[in-house]
Formats: structure tokens, sequence, C-alpha cells
């Protein structure tokens, strides 16, 4: 197709748009939106060939003023924003990218780890502010080096965590429907467990499942009853896999250590019990967002979308996973 108009349905700083502008073919149009309102994406859509997306939520009100609409690209791997049984019934495409971000987010689940370990983010703030709490650090800090870890879900982002874990010595568990290559078990030292023993055993849990039926609360009130009494968790994978209210409660009372979140039930959180707390490190679902990755993510998804348009069959290849709407 030589003329087609992509909406772009999160808001992007210039930056990010001239990358993916840049990618555009000749005689493509790309749509932008100024603010992250209905009416704004809607107006995007509505004559929109494709749509790339990333956080928006694309539900049936929004998908229904779409009166061109082909394929939806999501930016990422997690397509829980998104209306598939909309898309099915009105074949509509939707791809998502395999691994798109898996070495950020592993960078960023790392730094997690490190900084609830260590309390940084609170240590920062007493030393800007003039308290030198050093003993205080000694006395509660705690190492990543020689801890089990278990990690909620070995795709793409938890192989990469593992990895970098490795020269930590630290003990891998991991669980997931899928048991990973032996290869792999014998490489990165992993041995596989249920979520049970996961819960039991590990010094630091960290979430990389995708958030469905079955893992919607998978850390709730119950299942932190089994965690390992001063453990961590970390989730920078969907918010919804843990229940928040219990989560500020067992950090409250001792139960956990600590914990870093990067994702959360509600975004931006106003979650004034979880924002208090000093025992967590923060941050606005942003594991993935570097400028120096998304060069890869825009060149994917626009060859996607090209890909797509041209009645090219889409299966799982090294850079793309496709989910097959029709």
């Amino acid at each position: 197709m030589d003329s087609v108009t992509v909406a772009v349905l999160d808001c992007f700083s210039p930056i990010i748009a001239g990358k993916l502008l840049s990618k555009l073919p000749r005689g493509w149009t790309l749509v932008p939106i100024g603010r992250t309102t209905f009416k704004e994406r809607k107006t995007a859509i509505k004559n929109a060939t494709a749509a790339l997306v990333m956080g928006a939520p694309l539900n049936e009100r929004l998908l229904a003023e779409a009166n061109n609409l082909l394929y939806i690209q999501k930016l990422g791997a997690g397509v829980d924003n998104i209306d598939l049984n909309y898309c099915r019934e009105h074949k509509i495409g939707v791809g998502r990218l395999n691994a798109g971000n898996a070495i950020p987010v592993a960078e960023h689940t790392l730094m997690m780890m490190l900084a609830a370990s260590r309390q940084l983010v609170n240590f920062d703030k007493s030393t800007r502010a003039g308290s030198w709490q050093k003993e205080l650090a000694r006395g509660s800090n705690q190492s990543v080096h020689g801890k089990t870890v278990g990690i909620v879900g070995l795709g793409a982002i938890g192989r990469q965590v593992a990895k970098l874990l490795c020269p930590f010595g630290v003990r891998l568990l991991y669980c997931d429907p899928v048991p990973a290559p032996q290869k792999l078990h014998r490489t990165l030292n992993l041995k596989q467990v249920d979520l049970n023993q996961i819960l039991k055993l590990s010094d630091i849990i960290t979430l990389h499942c995708p958030l469905n039926a079955d893992t919607r609360n998978l850390i709730d009130k119950k299942a932190i009853k089994h965690i390992k009494k001063g453990a961590i968790i970390i989730n920078c994978a969907r918010g919804g896999l843990i229940d928040e209210t219990a989560i500020v409660a067992a950090l409250k009372a001792g139960q956990l250590f600590s914990a870093g979140l990067d994702t959360f039930s509600k975004e931006p959180p106003d979650n004034a019990s979880l924002l208090e707390l000093q025992n967590t490190v923060l941050s606005p679902h942003c594991a993935g967002a570097t400028l120096d990755n998304f060069d890869d993510i825009a060149e994917r998804a626009i060859t996607n979308i090209k890909l797509f348009l041209n009645n090219i069959i889409l299966s799982i290849m090294t850079f793309l996973k496709i989910i097959k709407i029709y």
C-alpha cells in the first residue's frame, strides 16, 4: 500500500516521535497525539490504517471510532490493554514485539533488586538532607550476592534477568509452564520449581509473566503468607499481578523487606498507602524505556505493518511474535 495513515496512540516525546517518523516509507502519514485523552486518540485513529500502541487502552469504545483500521502494532509484548475480542470480531490484526525490550527491562529489574536491597532511595534522600547514616546502612542493608532469586516467568525478559544475575553468585529458581531447554539449565544453573517453592525459598522474587485471568493478583494475601520473611519483591511486568493492598500490609508488617515496583494496578498510581512507604523503590512503568532501544523498536514496528499490509503471513520470527487474530 502506497498511502498509509499510522496513528500513534501514546503521547511520546518529540525525540521518540521523530524516530517513528524517520522509519516511515515515502507516502505514509504519522498521526501522533498531543495529550492522552480519549478525544485526541479518537481523532488519531478515526481514519488510520494502522495503529501503534504502547500502554494506551484500546477498548471497544475507542476501536469503534476507527473506520479503516486493519492492524494494531503493540510496541512491546503485553497485549492486556487491547480488546482482542473486538479485534477478532472485526478482523483487525494485532502484533506484538517479542523480546523488543528484554534487555532494558532486565537491566531495570537488576537495578531495582540492588536499590531495594541497599535501600538506595532512602539513603540518597538522607545524605542530601545532611544525615550521615552509614551505621544504619551497615546494620540493615542486604547483599544480592549469594541469595536465592525466584523468577516467575522465564520468557525473553526472565532469561535476560537470569543471565545478568549469574555473576552475582545467586541460586536461580524459576517457575514457568514451559520448561527451559536443558542447555539453558546447565548454562545458567537454573532449577525449575512451582510457585509455592518460589515463594518459600526465594530471598528475592521477580515477576516476568503476562497478566491474564490466571495471573491476576498472583501475589495476594494468601501467597504472601508463604513468602520467606524478609524477602524482596520486584515487579517490572504488569501491575495487576500484585494485590497492592496485600503487599502494602506485608511491607508495613516487615513480612517483606522491600519492593521494587515499575508497574501498578492503576497508572499513574494513586494508592497513598503504597506511595508513602519508605521501603519501596518506584518507577513510572519505564523499565523498557531507553532512547537507544527505541530505534530497533521503531524499525521492527514499521516493518511489521508493511509485512501485514502486504499480506505476508507472519509467524514466529527471530524478531517478532505475531498474535494471529483471524
